[in-house]
């Protein structure tokens, strides 16, 4: 899934920002961003509930844990926007 994302992040980056001057890099390169973070979250919120069971153990320090499928998001999608953020 994310190899889709980044070829179309690519796609953006090589052909719809033009960067006739040396002054356009840094907000260019702040769009692939921002376009990079919003499609990898769609790609986790359709593995997130697609591919993973609504409820599942894991082992957390020796210690089962039951989690469900949307902790397992939110975990993922704060660490990914707190990137773009930082």
């Amino acid at each position: 899934m994310s190899i889709i994302v980044y070829l179309i992040t690519t796609l953006f980056a090589t052909d719809f920002f033009e960067i006739k001057a040396v002054k356009e890099i840094e907000p260019a390169l702040k769009k692939q961003l921002i376009i990079a973070t919003a499609l990898t979250n769609v790609g986790i919120t359709v593995v997130s509930w697609g591919a993973l069971p609504a409820s599942f153990t894991i082992f957390n320090f020796g210690v089962q844990k039951e989690v469900k499928n949307w902790e397992l998001f939110f975990c993922v999608a704060i660490g990914l926007w707190a990137g773009l953020i930082n």
